[in-house]
């Protein structure tokens, strides 16, 4: 299985590469669900990304103060409402930083600074997935299940804090670009 042709089929079904390469910031809306130890803690999440290297993420959960941490090439800081700024823990910044360049316009801009290979088949929702393991320079990686159509339907990896697997539905067009409202 060629593993360039998958991320190429998952990439195209997102939207034309010219638009993807196009792609300079990159605002989304979500809540997240973090299940740890048996409890789960609901978020709702801003996360503004300006490619290739800044990010700005606002996280709101419940009668917790509003958190937001900035990241730059140069800086980091974090803030949550009514206290001053601090330094976030170095792994959560380097967790951020590699998240950026896994996102699909930054992949499909810096091509040449990820390695892949196939990884097997899984099913996703019901739906038969080929798996890439996309790897960059860093030596992070991140592993995506694209279904027959190309969409992704799952991105899984490691984090500081542990592995991460995020899940991806109701796609719609946003802009020309197919976007996972789920």
């Amino acid at each position: 299985v060629d593993s360039r042709k998958l991320l190429e089929r998952a990439l195209n079904a997102i939207g034309p590469m010219d638009k993807l390469t196009s792609i300079t910031a990159v605002r989304v809306l979500m809540t997240s669900r973090q299940s740890r130890s048996g409890s789960t803690k609901t978020s709702e999440v801003e996360r503004t990304t300006y490619y290739p290297d800044r990010l700005y993420v606002e996280t709101h959960n419940g009668a917790e103060p509003v958190t937001a941490i900035v990241i730059t090439p140069q800086s980091a800081y974090v803030q949550a409402a009514g206290q001053s700024k601090g330094t976030p823990p170095a792994g959560i910044v380097e967790d951020y930083r590699t998240g950026m360049k896994f996102d699909s316009p930054y992949i499909a801009q810096h091509m040449g600074e990820f390695t892949l290979s196939y990884d097997g088949q899984e099913v996703v929702g019901g739906k038969k997935c080929d798996k890439v393991r996309i790897t960059h320079d860093s030596g992070k990686e991140e592993v995506w299940s694209i279904d027959q159509g190309g969409k992704i339907l799952r991105r899984s990896g490691k984090f500081s804090s542990g592995e991460y697997s995020v899940e991806f539905g109701d796609f719609h067009s946003v802009d020309g670009v197919n976007v996972p409202f789920h």
